[in-house]
């Protein structure tokens, strides 16, 4: 059943099911809210109806108060409710429909104004006043307010469509009994949708003072959480800044570490070189005094002092405790070459020797003695090592030629490194120049009028008439003329490649600090050791930039090319004719780059150990000496051979010693013998 209200149309419709339309006249929607509000202020009553028949007819009277809350279903319909907050008003009816004849009068309470004229408008008014009243609807949720705004209105549409049909008359009775339950079955369906509603605004407001509460909660725990957060981003930046504070303590600590290792390391080394320098103070004093009381005295004086002692035991008779030779190297040799290199390049092989810098000089000494015995030298005082003058002991110093061999480590991978230079460069002699035909030295002397010359200058540096002679005694014999080649070749090679002469040549301003570095140390003008030390880091320091420069392998190359070239002048005119010409100058060309390659290693090795290396070379015709020689073509005890006061006549490798001027130690080391030719 449909029903279409405020239509145009008064007429009904009966269907088949009992239902029925009705069409009352329209009123419009301002037309109904002004009666509605003529209604609260006007009091009328509504037509009578008759009472009977009110069951027959199904219909009844409506009856409804405000303060009402429940009645009793009649014929199936709700009672009224008035609602109080959050409550819907139920409907109100009466035991029976009133009759179509007799109107009951209006409800009790009732206050409004109804038309007669339109029957349906009139119970639609009257039910305005019965529908649901909620109080407080502006807390109700927007979807409840509307549902119960429906609600009223059909309440209204189902009270008018039936007070409507009960005033037409001439309706069959079976028309109107079925109009009447079906209107009873809405009724309750409304009635269960206001309880529903009801319900729904309870739930609703219960769902939303919880959901106050839950809005409380969170901002309460929102308020927590950030109370917390506050104090977590408090305590880590108080972490944080105690861990940075811990940080830079640490580094402070491993500064101050580091800063004491390298002052521990300093001490030592300091120590180490005061040790040195009071142990060769020590022997120097005992070689100076040799009354044997005071020696005594100073015995008993280090035995007591607290200082522990450490050196070694002085005695007249222990060779060790002094200096040997009449060649003692004392800093400040007029001739003295002296090269240094500091760090070493990634090119060159590794250091087996573990040091940093090199230093190494050449000297050539006047030794000669017209007696077997060497030479005394005169001392008023050795002030270069703090030594007190002599007060009851005589002002003289007799040392010997050289002190006694240390095989230490040191000494023994310096000794081999030599050995293996100077060996390659006599094998080279000996394999090259032997078997040269007659009158090779007029040949040289022809052809070759510098190396000539320069022979000569070797044998007698201050008498080339002599040196004349005894060139061509030695080029014409066979089996010394490869001694005398390879004399020729290791001083080159010593002179040139092992001293700072083997670095000049890289730019004008290393050459010139190099040179005036090597003046220096040569003239003397340094007696202390710190100060030649002094000297030698300059020099290592120019040599490490020189290595560490990006165009330092070319300039390697070319200081080889040239010295394969100068070597090459030196021994072409002395070069073997037992082979072809081209393959013994062939074969030479690749062994001599391969020795000069080697020298240039050697070179570099040596500037890299901060030590000082001396090259003596003894003049023709001087006697031999078992401590300082090594006499090559004879198998005589050298104790024989000095006793016998044999003479040199060539020097074919120079004798090699080895010292430390950083420990300030005035000990030498020696680490080759001078292999010579001995005249019959």
């Amino acid at each position: 059943m449909s029903f279409s209200g405020h239509s145009s149309r008064d007429s009904i419709d009966s269907s088949e099911d009992g239902g029925a339309r009705l069409y009352s006249p329209s009123v419009s929607g301002s037309t109904h809210r002004s009666d509605r509000s003529r209604a609260s202020n006007t009091e009328q009553t509504t037509p009578s109806y008759n009472e009977s028949g009110d069951r027959a007819s199904g219909g009844g009277a409506l009856y409804g108060s405000s303060s009402t809350h429940h009645s009793q279903y009649v014929t199936g319909f709700p009672p009224p409710v008035n609602v109080g907050q959050g409550q819907s008003t139920a409907l109100v009816h009466s035991q029976a429909f009133p009759s179509r004849q007799q109107q009951p009068g209006p409800p009790q309470g009732f206050q409004g104004y109804v038309p007669s004229e339109t029957p349906t408008l009139s119970l639609a008014q009257s039910l305005q006043n019965l529908s649901i009243a909620v109080s407080n609807e502006q807390n109700l949720h927007p979807a409840c307010k509307a549902l119960i705004q429906h609600i009223r209105y059909a309440q209204q549409r189902i009270f008018g469509l039936r007070q409507a049909i009960q005033r037409q008359p001439g309706l069959p009775r079976e028309f109107t009994t079925s109009f009447d339950l079906d209107i009873q079955a809405l009724i309750a369906d409304v009635v269960e949708q206001s309880r529903a509603a009801d319900t729904l605004a309870t739930e609703m407001k219960s769902l939303a003072s919880e959901c106050d509460g839950l809005k409380a909660a969170l901002g309460s725990q929102t308020l927590e959480h950030q109370r917390f957060r506050n104090n977590a981003e408090s305590k880590m930046k108080e972490l944080n800044e105690e861990l940075e504070n811990e940080r830079e303590k640490t580094q402070r600590a491993e500064r101050r570490a580091a800063y004491l290792q390298e002052k521990q390391i300093a001490d030592q080394n300091m120590i180490e070189g005061l040790k040195q320098q009071l142990e060769g103070k020590r022997n120097l004093w005992m070689t100076i005094h040799s009354d044997p009381e005071e020696r005594a005295m100073v015995l008993a004086a280090n035995t007591r002092s607290s200082s522990p002692y450490t050196g070694t035991t002085y005695g007249s008779d222990n060779p060790s405790s002094s200096m040997s030779g009449d060649e003692m190297s004392l800093p400040g040799s007029s001739d003295m070459i002296s090269p240094q290199v500091h760090p070493q390049h990634p090119a060159l092989a590794g250091n087996r020797h573990g040091q940093r810098n090199m230093r190494n000089s050449g000297r050539s000494r006047n030794s000669r003695s017209g007696d077997g015995r060497h030479p005394q030298q005169t001392h008023s005082g050795v002030s270069e090592y703090g030594s007190p003058a002599g007060r009851k002991a005589p002002s003289t110093v007799v040392a010997r030629s050289f002190p006694v061999i240390e095989d230490d480590e040191t000494t023994m991978e310096w000794r081999k490194e030599f050995q293996r230079l100077f060996y390659s460069l006599e094998g080279f002699s000996v394999s090259y120049t032997s078997g040269v035909a007659t009158g090779v030295a007029a040949g040289v002397k022809r052809s070759s009028p510098v190396l000539w010359n320069r022979i000569c200058e070797i044998l007698y540096p201050n008498n080339l008439q002599n040196g004349d002679a005894h060139a061509t005694c030695l080029l014409d014999d066979d089996g010394a003329r490869p001694y005398l080649v390879a004399r020729l070749l290791i001083q080159h090679v010593v002179e040139n490649i092992l001293s700072y002469q083997g670095w000049l040549g890289f730019d004008g301003t290393t050459d010139k600090e190099l040179t005036e570095l090597a003046n220096r140390l040569r003239t003397g003008d340094l007696f202390k050791t710190h100060e030649r030390q002094a000297a030698v880091d300059g020099q290592a320091a120019i040599v490490s930039k020189i290595i560490a420069h990006p165009k330092f392998r070319s300039f390697q190359n070319w200081k080889k090319n040239e010295h394969f070239a100068k070597i090459k002048a030196i021994v072409g005119p002395l070069l073997s004719s037992s082979r072809p010409n081209s393959t013994v100058m062939s074969d030479a060309s690749y062994d001599l780059f391969s020795i000069v390659d080697a020298a240039w290693m050697l070179s570099a090795k040596l500037f890299n150990s901060r030590l000082s290396f001396q090259y003596v070379w003894g003049e023709t015709c001087i006697k031999f000496s078992q401590e300082l020689h090594d006499a090559i073509e004879t198998r005589e005890d050298p104790r024989y051979l000095q006793a016998k006061q044999m003479r040199l006549k060539l020097v074919a490798v120079p004798g090699v010693t080895m010292r430390n001027d950083q420990g300030m130690s005035i000990l030498p080391k020696r680490l080759l013998k001078a292999k010579v030719l001995l005249m019959p």
